[in-house]
């Protein structure tokens, strides 16, 4: 690097690539670049639908996917690193379960010790049910099953947010396991709000997404440290995608009505040169 005239030549910036569900693998490491950092996130799960008749009870809110951010890979240019991503799910027409979101996967070169990175999807939301609010999908890198569920007359409880120790997410980078949706609102009940971000397992970051208002909505699609969660619907209307970002959950439909699609996983790969 030269200073000359109080102007800098061979500066040395940040570069980067954004790669969805769109994009064509492998990846090539460009000439010059020792070192990688990643970026990522795995695709939301769909909304559940609601019970599938008026003045009943609404679909649980998707789960968010696992989400990185900062690994770094060390690399020899002209390595080839082979990925996949999941796009956006749809939401589940009323009576349905919200589909699972799908992985997103990164193969490390044998220059940085092989092996892959796995960041899980989040799951569908479950469709409500004999006037029960139906249970929310669960984050990537959770026990199944953890997120909130609807109940007879107290509606739908918020979702988990807390981690499973142990998932198979790298280490040295910010680590957001994916929360749990919100339960859907029993024909008595209202909804819960979508799980909250947890980072490395321990600290809750924002807010899942809202839950509809009133008795049989929807609940609430969960957050990634990437993008909103969707909001449930309420009774009668359709739950809602999230409005941007990558790797939230959709919010579930209320009574009669359709979930509402996830958002889909991405990788950004940054390097200096």
């Amino acid at each position: 690097m030269t200073i000359s005239g109080g102007q800098i030549s061979g500066a040395i910036r940040e570069q980067s690539v954004l790669l969805t569900s769109a994009s064509s693998s492998p990846f090539t490491v460009p000439a010059g670049v020792t070192t990688l950092w990643v970026d990522g996130a795995a695709a939301g799960g769909g909304g559940g639908g609601g019970q599938a008749s008026a003045a009943t009870a609404g679909g649980g809110g998707g789960g968010a996917g696992d989400c990185i951010m900062g690994f770094p890979v060390t690399v020899a240019a002209g390595d080839t690193l082979a990925f996949s991503i999941g796009p956006a799910i749809a939401g589940a027409a009323a009576g349905g379960a919200g589909n699972n979101g799908a992985n997103t996967t990164l193969t490390l070169p044998s220059s940085a010790g092989g092996g892959q990175i796995i960041l899980y999807g989040g799951q569908g939301g479950s469709p409500g049910a004999a006037g029960v609010g139906g249970a929310s999908g669960a984050g990537g890198g959770q026990d199944q099953g953890v997120g909130g569920g609807g109940a007879s007359a107290a509606g739908g409880a918020a979702g988990n947010s807390s981690a499973t120790t142990g998932s198979a997410l790298p280490a040295g980078a910010l680590i957001a396991y994916g929360p749990s949706g919100g339960g859907g609102g029993a024909t008595a009940g209202t909804a819960g709000l979508g799980g909250k971000v947890v980072t490395g397992g321990r600290s809750p970051f924002g807010l899942g997404g809202a839950a509809g208002s009133g008795n049989g909505a929807g609940g609430g699609g969960a957050n990634s440290i990437y993008g909103n969660g969707g909001v449930g619907g309420v009774a009668g209307s359709t739950g809602l995608a999230p409005t941007a970002g990558f790797g939230a959950g959709g919010g579930g439909g209320g009574t009669n009505a359709t979930g509402g699609a996830s958002t889909g996983g991405f990788l950004r790969i940054r390097w200096f040169g």
